[in-house]
């Protein structure tokens, strides 16, 4: 992993500290599955890994993040 990836890694872990269990619990109640939950929350920390230079504004990071969320939802009940 290279340095910049590893500050982004970093930068995540931090922004998302405060709801992470949150997060995931919500996962989970919208997949309506434990397993499939965490499956959904992997996929939305990996598209938020990925997507993290887009955020412009550190305070919006959550409703970002659920963003990301409710619409990896959708996209898998579309597939």
């Amino acid at each position: 992993m290279s340095s910049s990836e590893e500050g982004r890694c970093q930068r995540l872990r931090v922004l998302l500290e405060p709801f992470h269990e949150q997060a995931a619990a919500t996962a989970r109640r919208l997949s309506r599955s434990a397993v499939e939950g965490d499956d959904l929350y992997s996929e939305t920390l990996l598209r938020a890994f990925e997507k993290l230079h887009t955020l412009r504004d550190e305070s919006r990071f959550r409703s970002w993040f659920y963003a990301l969320l409710i619409r990896r939802h959708r996209n898998r009940h579309r597939d």
